[in-house]
């Protein structure tokens, strides 16, 4: 009985060394973008430690950059069954549920990460967003000057806030931010700054 527990220990060790090495390698594979072959391996180690919140999430991550929504929606929402105070684990969950404009669902989602850590600045922006796609306009712009507040250093969030006052017709307050958001090299400023200058003319 004695040499049956202990081989029983070992066997247990190696299948969760197996699990480690193959979530280890997913990261590695994830980290230079290549996505199915990562999830491939975080398939393997689930299936021996499928109770592995990290693994969960780093699959649904996976999954989201495939543009597997609903795979994704599923890997974080087990994630979150198993660990209820993450707020990465809401706000990915959120944006999957975004990229299918189901905002009305996405929006419970990002409220919980920023209960959980109101200190991110992404979490703000992307809620903005989903305002956005539910046509509440000023709740938007809130979220967006919160997102500033977090990081000022961010153009994102200026070219957030700025898109949408130009969207509202205020022009001056909207370029202001669109100038920020380019000094601050953020995407696509270069194309709205653009838009300015044709306005002002």
């Amino acid at each position: 009985m004695k040499v049956l527990f202990i081989l029983l220990v070992i066997l247990s060790f190696t299948v969760c060394l197996s699990a480690q090495q193959a979530a280890k390698q997913a990261l590695a594979k994830a980290q230079i973008g290549e996505y199915a072959e990562a999830l491939q391996l975080y398939r393997i180690a689930l299936e021996e430690n499928p109770g592995n919140s990290q693994t969960l999430y780093y699959k649904g991550l996976c999954e989201f950059e495939l543009g597997a929504f609903d795979s994704a929606y599923q890997s974080f929402s087990q994630a979150i069954a198993i660990v209820r105070n993450r707020p990465d684990l809401y706000y990915f969950r959120g944006r999957t549920l975004f990229l299918q404009d189901r905002f009305e669902e996405a929006l419970p989602d990002l409220d919980k990460a920023i209960q959980l850590d109101p200190r991110m600045g992404d979490y703000y922006s992307f809620r903005g967003r989903t305002y956005i796609g539910l046509q509440q306009i000023e709740e938007a712009l809130a979220d967006f000057s919160r997102a500033i507040e977090t990081d000022r250093r961010v153009g994102a969030y200026y070219l957030d806030r700025g898109t949408t006052r130009l969207v509202l017709r205020d022009t001056v307050t909207g370029c202001q931010d669109i100038q920020l958001a380019l000094k601050k090299r953020a995407f696509n400023a270069s194309y709205w700054w653009n838009i300015c200058q044709q306005a002002n003319q």
